[in-house]
């Protein structure tokens, strides 16, 4: 089996995942992005981590600048993992 279906969720449940989440004020975006990113976990799983608990408008992108900031060496790692 190639593909694999979902079901597609109602708007009620896309409300309530939404609504679960805190909204978290610009000025405290970096300092959770810091505790989520504890341990170096990297961005991908720094971004799992907070996308089910808060939101922001761009927060994938902050983590990205975040995490490339704090692991300078990360991309040019990763180029070789491929």
């Amino acid at each position: 089996m190639l593909f694999r279906e979902f079901p597609i969720p109602t708007i009620d449940e896309i409300l309530q995942d939404i609504c679960t989440r805190r909204v978290i004020p610009r000025e405290l975006h970096k300092r959770v992005i810091a505790i989520a990113h504890e341990g170096h976990v990297g961005a991908r799983a720094t971004k799992f981590h907070l996308r089910t608990k808060v939101w922001w408008s761009g927060i994938d992108k902050d983590i990205e600048k975040y995490v490339q900031a704090m692991d300078p060496n990360l991309l040019r790692d990763r180029k070789h993992w491929n």
